[in-house]
């Protein structure tokens, strides 16, 4: 039955618009922005709780074009975002929370963001519970629920599998941001509502930062998480690359070249003693190479986007940074470590260019990556075909999907 109602209380969950993950920032920044253009078309107001901060109460997101009131709630776990994710990795939640339950309450919809790609047990199984407990809070209180886009899976336990299935059955709909989310959603789910559309940080604005000089500007993210073998320290992501060599084989090749201006970017920002954080590697890497550029600390994801669009060529293994590339048309060579990778770049844009550190050995990424640099004004034209064959319409798709949701909640 459709609902009178003009303003509606939307929790959005695992969104941190501060959090030092600029991944996280830029999909929390995003699905406000894309529930604003909803607000547009529907005549139907939000006000916007972003559950699982660094911090709480009521702030603004400034987009550099505006700027839009939320409220911010810390999760149950509390503290600054190293130990929030940290605590996801490490612990698990404490269930029975009168305050939390409370909090739940207030919500007319509940909009599961799953930090992007956190609904899976590709980071450890205690991480896959404390993102599949929020929907098992939505259900025990009659809560209506939908999950935004996202990575779905992999599930590779028969726990995960037997909990996703049911909070994807009962979620009211379920937006998978990729191909293989979406069969990997069909096939565990089969009776969720599932629509396939593409991650939202395409809908962060940015402001093309330029740079001077006739040199190349070539970019380069270091993930701290991969340099350290993941959170066990253990190659956890089962690369078959051995990260810290062939990125250091990057730098030497591009380092090496008179026309290229080297910039070090970190997109994961915090306390240096986390082994997820980017600016401590890229620190001890920029005293080898002089020469770079390093990047400044960047306090929002607008302001990181803009910069990477100064860029002539990206090259990392943040996903959102090589997202922040190819949709500001910068010729980019992602490096993927998971699935989500493949599913956009390869499945979803049908992006060519990519660097998989999983199956590839350090020879195959660096040829990869030196001939997609040689080729990157083809690589420039590939990409504003794709703006106007894949990207925009599905972004369209997305919000004509959140339209008529909302419009009938």
């Amino acid at each position: 039955m459709k609902s009178n109602k003009q303003n509606l209380r939307l929790g959005v969950l695992w969104a941190d618009p501060y959090c030092g993950n600029l991944g996280v920032a830029a999909l929390s920044y995003s699905t406000i922005i894309l529930f604003e253009e909803v607000s547009r078309r529907t005549g139907i107001r939000f006000d916007y709780t972003l559950w699982g901060a660094g911090r709480c109460g009521r702030d603004t997101i400034d987009t550099g074009t505006q700027r839009i009131a939320v409220r911010t709630v810390r999760s149950f776990m509390g503290g600054d975002w190293p130990a929030f994710f940290r605590n996801c990795m490490e612990r698990p939640v404490r269930i029975g929370t009168p305050l939390f339950a409370l909090d739940f309450l207030r919500y007319d919809l509940i909009a599961d963001m799953g930090a992007g790609d956190s609904y899976s047990d590709i980071y450890g199984i205690t991480r896959f519970r404390n993102m599949d407990f929020t929907k098992s809070w939505a259900r025990r209180l009659h809560k209506r629920y939908i999950l935004l886009p996202q990575t779905l899976g992999p599930f590779s336990c028969e726990e995960a599998r037997t909990k996703a299935a049911r909070s994807m059955t009962v979620a009211e709909r379920v937006f998978a941001r990729d191909c293989i989310s979406f069969d990997c959603a069909r096939e565990l789910a089969p009776g969720a509502a599932v629509e396939r559309t593409i991650d939202t940080a395409f809908f962060l604005p940015y402001a093309k930062k330029e740079f001077g000089g006739d040199k190349i500007k070539v970019g380069v993210n270091v993930s701290g998480l991969l340099w350290h073998g993941g959170y066990t320290q253990d190659n956890q992501f089962g690369l078959r690359s051995d990260y810290r060599r062939t990125m250091l084989a990057v730098l030497d090749g591009l380092s090496a070249r008179e026309d290229v201006e080297l910039h070090l970017i970190a997109h994961v920002i915090g306390d240096p003693c986390f082994v997820d954080e980017d600016t401590h590697v890229i620190g001890k890497l920029a005293e080898q190479y002089t020469r770079a550029v390093v990047s400044p600390a960047f306090r929002t994801p607008v302001e990181a986007k803009s910069y990477i669009a100064g860029m002539d060529f990206f090259t990392g293994a943040r996903m959102h940074a090589c997202i922040a590339a190819i949709s500001s048309g910068v010729p980019v060579y992602p490096l993927a470590y998971s699935r989500k990778f493949n599913g956009l770049f390869g499945e979803t844009l049908g992006y060519g260019s990519l660097g998989d550190l999983k199956t590839m050995d350090s020879g195959e990424i660096l040829s990869g990556l030196f001939a997609a640099f040689e080729k990157r004004n083809e690589l420039k034209k590939e990409i504003e075909m794709i703006d106007g064959r894949i990207i925009e319409p599905e972004k369209e798709k997305m919000i004509a999907l959140l339209s008529e949701y909302i419009q009938k909640t």
